[in-house]
């Protein structure tokens, strides 16, 4: 399904690694997660000392977003539906199902939450959408503990036509 590696090498050195990857499930929907592997030569053979995992679902901070899209950027990337090939599949099957799983997409803001993997729970982020002329904008606000707000727009489109889902840009 895809023509691109799901995993990219962030960081790595003679300590450890840290690697980013890229999972889909069957609908076809993306999700972030990382690791970071530590290792390290014991008895002169390298031994893996530590390994953690953070999946990157129901993102309710500025921070966990930035981890999982650097730069708040989606072009490009393998979280890119459009360039992908996720996204005409995503859109073919919410057309042709009645299955409650798609309708959300037909949404620019339910869409970025589905897409991105940001978390809906109203406490912690709140969605605004913005049209211009040429796009809608989202803006996603994570609401911090400390009363103070950090957002996020991301560009959404219908690529697929009026009647198509909504993807990020």
């Amino acid at each position: 399904m895809f023509g691109e590696t799901l995993y990219e090498i962030v960081e790595c050195d003679e300590n450890g690694a840290y690697i980013r990857y890229y999972a889909s499930d069957s609908t076809p929907h993306l999700t972030v997660w990382d690791s970071n592997i530590e290792f390290e030569k014991i008895d002169g053979e390298i031994k893996l000392t530590s390994l953690t995992y953070h999946f990157y679902e129901g993102i309710h901070t500025w921070e966990e977003f930035e981890l999982a899209y650097p730069n708040r950027n989606v072009n490009g990337t393998p979280m890119d539906y459009y360039t992908n090939g996720l996204g005409e599949a995503l859109n073919k099957n919410a057309l042709l199902s009645s299955s409650m799983e798609y309708q959300a997409l037909f949404d620019p803001i339910t869409a970025a939450a589905k897409l991105l993997n940001i978390s809906t729970n109203e406490e912690l982020v709140c969605f605004v959408e913005k049209d211009t002329d040429a796009e809608t904008m989202v803006q996603i606000i994570f609401l911090n503990d400390n009363g103070t707000e950090d957002l996020v727009g991301i560009s959404m489109w219908q690529p697929y036509g009026e009647d198509g889902i909504w993807i990020p840009k």
